[in-house]
């Protein structure tokens, strides 16, 4: 609710009294230039309101006495009135608000419409003040200011989900439905048609089709296209309230004529609504009625909504996919192809998003059957790039519909591989953020129909696969792209999400080629990169492959590498117990927490609280809590407070009465922080954890929140 606020009108000051540097940013200098505009004593004490008032009489007050801009203010702090204050908000604050919204300017009737409209979303207002907001809605619609009509408009169409019947029965309806006369402006009959659709929500059956149902159907047949179309998009919602019987025999002969109207804001309004109410009927209507209609409109080829029928043909044969026949699917997917070879790339753009809902419908089988690939490569190197896009984007669903055959599965593989290369960043990112779905496809399939003994070699054999060799070779290629030429022009977010899909190659290639290629492309980037949320992804990929990779020589090279470049994460592979791997992590684990640079340290401290939550206390005991207490004493004051922040997780690792000692060293630093610290916001902390504990550092998640906070 919180809109912008147009300073200058709304204190009746000239636009050059405020410098653009300080609108809206700094409100101690915005308050400052102000008294320093108004000359007199009157004008600095129409801004004054006394602190001591409460809030509910500070808002009622500056809604009488204040500045337009100040009004504002009241409008936008109206949800929390509402939470904190909620009886005398209702009965006192939006009473004095709606008794003079009249006499306001137009700017602050449209900034309380919008904040009226939020409210009732919200379910803010009682139906009592519902109807005081509908009241004043429809005074305020008479009015000559199109932005303000409109906005109050929409909320008495939304008030009308609240009201009492009686009140929509009796008030609304009778006044909507005198509007809808055929000698009453267009405007009038548009407001009839809104209302009609919102009525239609509250009544049902017999009611609905005598109250208003014969006044819709006469609305679809006006003269101003407008209004046609207008009452086309309430359709559904009256369908919903007559029921099935009387929609198919009254309401869908509408339909099929404004698919076929002579104007195509008409028609594009049918096809869209009528795409909705697809789900709502039966199968019988399916067949006699929507799907003739669709197969005139594809025959008809409108140019100026083809784009459109383009975009519903997948929702259109996925609802309808029970009902048709072999050839009705023939006929549908040919088109479908026909559409997506058109010279204009909008069509072509609607094809590529509904490929994977045309090769749901017709499954793995029809990617065969109807020569689908043509089609998909076609699109797949479409010169548009919203086009190569779109397939981008729903590559990993194609590969998951056609994971049954294995020759399909092979086909797509190479053009996914040209996906990834694609010198557009929109494209690269859409392929980029599934890849780890894709390739499991892939290797899921290869493992299917290999005829390995036993899941190691499955592995290696699917790893070993051309096709997956030129995937890992691309994805390498790609992440060295972006961690170099395209680092600025790309940004640092498609970096992290090719990285990030990094996590699972153990899965998807053999273990020698990530141990070989993949991990030293890791920690280079671990050590040349400066971005912090990739080299936390960074880490969490070398974790999956230390918990993964089988091979013992693999996990120690990690272990080794990560020495060498002094860089490191939690020892994760210390889970499988092996003592080579003990020393090593002790020997990484004092460079990081020891290191000259602040970063290091506090990724020493990142590494605590993912071993925290990935292994078991014993492990964390063994290898990270003596130097967890080492980083209470470290310089920099946000690293001792990251120290407090996992007292609790840490906390949780401790038995008693076998860690006894361990308890008292952690209590005694805890209080050592609290009561000599020289930074203020570390001891008050480290105060707070001391405390809530009794003096027995525990858990609690509020620390972890307040440190961070500080």
């Amino acid at each position: 609710m919180a809109d912008y606020i147009d300073w200058e009108t709304g204190l009746g000051l000239p636009s050059e009294s405020i410098d653009d540097e300080i609108k809206g940013t700094d409100e101690l200098k915005l308050s400052n230039r102000l008294y320093k505009v108004g000359n007199t004593a009157e004008e600095i004490e129409r801004f004054t309101v006394d602190e001591s008032m409460g809030d509910v009489d500070r808002a009622l007050y500056i809604l009488k006495h204040g500045a337009n801009v100040q009004k504002h203010s009241v409008v936008n702090s109206l949800p929390n009135l509402l939470h904190e204050h909620t009886s005398e908000s209702r009965t006192r604050v939006l009473p004095a608000l709606l008794d003079t919204i009249a006499t306001e300017p137009k700017d602050f009737q449209i900034a309380v419409g919008k904040g009226m409209l939020q409210l009732m979303e919200r379910g803010l207002l009682p139906p009592k003040t519902v109807q005081m907001v509908a009241g004043v809605a429809r005074k305020l619609m008479d009015g000559k200011d199109s932005e303000t009509v409109q906005v109050w408009s929409d909320i008495l169409i939304l008030a009308i989900k609240f009201m009492p019947l009686d009140v929509i029965e009796n008030e609304i309806l009778p006044e909507a439905l005198l509007d809808g006369g055929l000698a009453q402006p267009s405007p009038f009959r548009l407001w009839c048609c809104r209302v009609l659709g919102a009525v239609a929500t509250r009544m049902e059956g017999k009611k609905a089709e005598d109250l208003f149902f014969r006044k819709a159907m006469t609305l679809c047949q006006d003269t101003d296209y407008e209004v046609r179309a207008c009452m086309c998009r309430q359709l559904n919602a009256i369908a919903r309230a007559v029921g099935l019987n009387l929609t198919k025999s009254a309401l869908l002969p509408e339909y099929t004529e404004l698919l076929t109207d002579e104007e195509d804001v008409v028609r594009e309004a049918a096809i869209e609504n009528l795409m909705t109410l697809l789900e709502f009927l039966d199968g019988d209507a399916k067949v006699r009625i929507v799907m003739p209609q669709w197969k005139k409109l594809c025959d008809e080829r409108p140019p100026r909504i083809l784009t459109l029928i383009a975009k519903e043909l997948g929702g259109f044969m996925w609802q309808t996919k029970d009902q048709m026949s072999d050839s009705d699917t023939k006929w549908f997917v040919g088109f479908f192809q026909s559409i997506a070879a058109s010279a204009v790339p909008e069509q072509r753009e609607m094809c590529a998003f509904n490929f994977p809902a045309i090769l749901k419908c017709v499954g793995a089988e029809g990617w065969d059957a109807f020569k689908l690939y043509r089609t998909f490569d076609s699109l797949a190197t479409d010169e548009c790039v919203a086009v190569r896009r779109r397939i981008a984007g729903g590559f990993h669903e194609v590969a998951a519909i056609l994971a049954p055959n294995m020759n399909a599965c092979l086909q797509i593989k190479p053009i996914f591989v040209k996906l990834l290369s694609d010198t557009e960043v929109e494209v690269f990112h859409a392929s980029v953020k599934n890849t780890d779905q894709i390739l499991g496809v892939f290797t899921a399939v290869d493992r299917k129909h290999s005829s390995a003994p036993n899941l190691s070699s499955c592995l290696s054999n699917a790893a070993s696969n051309p096709a997956h060799s030129d995937l890992l070779f691309q994805l390498l290629r790609r992440e060295r792209e972006c961690a170099t030429t395209q680092s600025r022009s790309w940004g640092w977010r498609v970096h992290m999400d090719l990285v990030a899909q990094f996590a699972g190659f153990t899965d998807h290639f053999e273990a020698e080629r990530v141990n070989d290629l993949v991990v030293p492309a890791l920690f280079k980037l671990l050590a040349d990169n400066v971005v912090i949320p990739i080299k936390k992804v960074v880490i969490t990929c070398l974790c999956q492959y230390l918990r993964k990779m089988r091979r013992a020589e693999h996990r120690d090279r990690i272990y080794r590498q990560m020495q060498g470049t002094q860089v490191t994460f939690p020892p994760r592979t210390m889970v499988h117990g092996f003592c080579v791997f003990t020393h090593a992590a002790e020997r990484t684990n004092a460079e990081i927490k020891d290191a000259p640079s602040y970063h290091q340290r506090m990724l020493y401290l990142q590494i605590c609280e993912t071993v925290l939550q990935m292994f078991s206390h014993k492990y964390f005991r063994d290898h990270f809590i003596q130097g967890y207490l080492t980083t209470a004493q470290d310089r920099v004051p946000n690293i001792r407070l990251r120290f407090i922040g996992l007292l609790p997780q840490v906390r949780k690792v401790i038995r008693i009465p076998a860690d006894s000692t361990l308890l008292h060293t952690l209590t005694e630093t805890v209080s050592g922080l609290a009561m000599g610290d020289t930074d203020r916001d570390v001891a008050a902390v480290a105060a707070e954890a001391y405390a809530a504990f009794g003096g027995a550092v525990g858990g609690g998640a509020g620390i972890a929140s307040r440190a961070a906070a500080a």
